[in-house]
């Protein structure tokens, strides 16, 4: 069954920095990244991302980093003046 929710975080990957030594898929215990079947590539499944960082500091490349998703501009949360201003 497909989960269509929106993960907490997203792993990204360098393709130009990754030597594919499949590191993170070894030492994952939540089993985010995995080699695809079909194709060979590495893959990570964001959804079961829980942004421990582990594959981030075991990456001989750096070639992984995490982010929290969605990314939210709290910036805009708040009326700003400008906004106020035009409600008058």
């Amino acid at each position: 069954m497909r989960d269509f929710r929106n993960p907490r975080y997203k792993v990204l990957r360098d393709r130009e920095e990754c030597i594919e030594c499949d590191l993170c898929v070894r030492q994952c215990a939540n089993e985010a990244h995995y080699r695809d079947k079909k194709t060979g590539a590495l893959r990570a499944d964001s959804m079961k991302c829980v942004n421990c960082q582990r594959c981030t500091l075991l990456c001989p490349t750096r070639a992984l980093a995490i982010t929290r998703w969605p990314q939210v501009c709290l910036l805009y949360t708040s009326p700003s003046p400008r906004d106020t201003e035009r409600s008058r």
